[in-house]
């Protein structure tokens, strides 16, 4: 069967230089990506105002566990997948339906795994019925990044913005109907679905329009697929779980009603290592078109370096000084305990960004050594810090192990530095 595809070249590759470019591709992918967040975090705020700390210690807290597996599951697939699209673009539809199979075929263990957790816990019938929820809308997710996976490997970043913007419209105003009307957990959760559904589907409808659909493969493809991401996704897995560790270790130290707390604050934060993740991934292709030219790799890498530093260090002061009346003004008192910890966690955000810089570099010099030892590191040292500093000190004490494990991990790059190796193509990576 003859199943291949042609894509032309984007129209911002046509009507931009490569700066520009690298810049209209950054306001979309951000800004999508932005208003998706913002949206997200109305919902946070949503949940907390209506069900309170304890339900909204159970919506994080299940929102954590199911996070870290979609992760697992992803197994480096993205990544991968837009290797395979990069060097074979006239295979386009037999990578896609290979991609869209072996992420299915992780999505089965992962449910699994999922109620077997609810099992052992002893869920009640209201925390199932949030989890079940959670997990479907995580699914979903899963699916629509795929589907970014290929916008961005095709070079059509710009429509990203587009697709995000309509899912964050529709989700904030079925959330006010929700806030004002009806004020119920179970439909603000399944509105998170619905709209999920919405970027799902204009997703699907742009990716056939431009000629890609599924296709008759065959499934020891999948497997091969399956197998050569794994050691890539396991580095990637590393770098995203590593925050959600906190909440799921807090939740088990002093309850869901402290997680609830210290999660409303740490959704800032996910914003920060979100951001410096996209914005380290635009800048990623500038960084393996350099890596053979080392003087101007240096260059290029101090220059966005300095630059993050002089945004992210005024910026984080200033939000350290309207943070806390920040929290009790969009959650509402009963999280003012938030506040100082999101001050406490702030002081990371820098950190955060140069980390996500570095974890770049690394992937474009080919360092495999050297961002799996960071992370498997950051891991160990992550779980280290929340459970000595959580037990003595509560939720401050895992807001204090942020800041030191990014400090580890910041550490841990400039100890691991090494000589550029050969270049291997590979995409960006986003939380």
């Amino acid at each position: 069967m003859n199943a291949t595809v042609q894509i032309t070249a984007a129209p911002s590759a046509a009507r931009y230089g490569p700066v520009n470019r690298t810049i209209a591709n950054l306001a979309c992918v951000v800004g999508g990506e932005a208003m998706l967040r913002l949206a997200t975090l109305v919902a946070a705020i949503v949940i907390a105002r209506v069900g309170g700390a304890s339900i909204f210690g159970i919506y994080a807290t299940a929102l954590a566990y199911v996070t870290v597996a979609a992760m697992i599951a992803d197994n480096g697939l993205g990544i991968t997948t837009v290797r395979k699209i990069g060097s074979s673009p006239d295979q386009l539809n037999h990578i896609f339906t290979q991609y869209v199979i072996s992420k299915t075929i992780l999505f089965v263990p992962m449910v699994a795994v999922m109620a077997a957790i609810g099992w052992f816990a002893h869920l009640s019938a209201f925390e199932w019925a949030i989890a079940a929820l959670i997990t479907l809308r995580t699914i979903l997710q899963g699916y629509c990044q795929m589907q970014v996976t290929v916008l961005k490997a095709i070079d059509r970043m710009q429509s990203i913005g587009v697709i995000q913007a309509a899912h964050s419209l529709v989700l904030l105003l079925v959330l006010w109907g929700c806030y004002v009307a009806w004020r119920n957990i179970y439909l603000i959760v399944a509105v998170l679905v619905l709209a999920q559904c919405v970027e799902l589907t204009l997703e699907a409808a742009w990716l056939r329009h431009a000629g890609i659909k599924l296709v008759r493969v065959k499934l020891r493809d999948c497997w091969r697929l399956l197998h050569g991401s794994t050691a890539v996704g396991v580095a990637v897995s590393l770098s995203s779980t590593v925050p959600r560790l906190d909440v799921i270790l807090l939740s088990l130290i002093a309850g869901a009603a402290v997680a609830g707390v210290f999660a409303a604050a740490q959704t800032f934060i996910i914003i920060v290592y979100l951001l410096g993740s996209l914005l380290a991934s635009v800048l990623f292709p500038e960084m393996a078109r350099l890596v053979n030219t080392p003087q101007e790799f240096r260059r290029y890498f101090r220059h966005w370096s300095i630059v993050c530093l002089a945004v992210m260090v005024p910026g984080s002061l200033l939000a350290i000084a309207v943070g806390p009346s920040l929290m009790r003004t969009l959650f509402g008192h009963s999280f003012g305990a938030s506040g100082s910890l999101l001050a406490i966690m702030l002081v990371a955000a820098p950190l955060i960004v140069l980390n996500a810089l570095n974890l770049h570099r690394a992937f474009a010099l080919n360092q495999v050594r050297s961002y799996l030892g960071v992370y498997v590191g950051a891991t160990v040292a992550a779980v280290l810090l929340d459970v000595s500093l959580g037990s003595r000190f509560g939720a401050s004490g895992i807001a204090i192990a942020v800041v030191l494990r990014e400090c580890l991990v910041l550490i841990g790059f400039w100890a691991v530095r090494d000589a550029p190796r050969p270049f291997v193509p590979a995409p960006d990576i986003s939380y």
